[in-house]
């Protein structure tokens, strides 16, 4: 009865959100819900947070992207050349990772400078994107998930939002990536 129930569930929702020939963020969410049961609370803040960071990576302001961002900062893809994937320990790695990042990632860096103000939503571990789950396991940070559809090529992406300390905002601590290329 439970997994006949899940299916109908995951049917209503897929209904919902505008049928099977758009699946994208809402299909992810729909099933992500179904399998870990409700979603996490929203953090306005961290919400917020994760949004001006993404804002200050497409827009290339090094020095306002380092002022949201806490070291050690662990950037991670699901690719298979992993030209970028490290975790900056200070501010100096911290600049050469998010050059890196411009520079070796320009086609998500690109798509997302085109996407305009992104749906970012507070996610509890189990509602990471499945290809992205490996990648951020033992965060204790705020995990907040967005996806963004490019034009042929789309990705799930997650950062690790870090609580707010002594008066100062909270943080993005860690950005993970999984692009897949739409077939047609």
């Amino acid at each position: 009865m439970r997994s006949h129930h899940a299916s109908l569930v995951f049917v209503l929702a897929l209904t919902t959100l505008g049928g099977a020939g758009q699946w994208g963020e809402q299909r992810a969410i729909a099933a992500a819900e179904l399998r870990a049961g409700a979603p996490a609370k929203q953090d306005e803040s961290a919400l917020a947070a994760a949004r001006a960071w993404l804002e200050e990576l497409a827009a290339g302001d090094d020095t306002q992207l380092a002022a949201k961002s806490k070291v050690p900062f662990t950037f991670g893809t699901t690719a298979r050349q992993k030209k970028c994937d490290r975790t900056a320990a200070n501010e100096g790695a911290l600049a050469s990772l998010f050059k890196c990042i411009r520079e070796q990632e320009a086609t998500f860096v690109g798509e997302l400078r085109s996407a305009g103000k992104l749906k970012v939503r507070v996610v509890n571990h189990a509602h990471v994107p499945r290809k992205l789950a490996k990648l951020v396991k033992g965060h204790g940070r705020q995990l907040v998930s967005t996806f963004v559809n490019g034009d042929g090529i789309s990705f799930d992406v997650v950062l690790a939002v870090s609580p707010a300390e002594a008066g100062a905002s909270p943080a993005v601590g860690a950005l993970y990536v999984d692009g897949e290329v739409e077939a047609d």
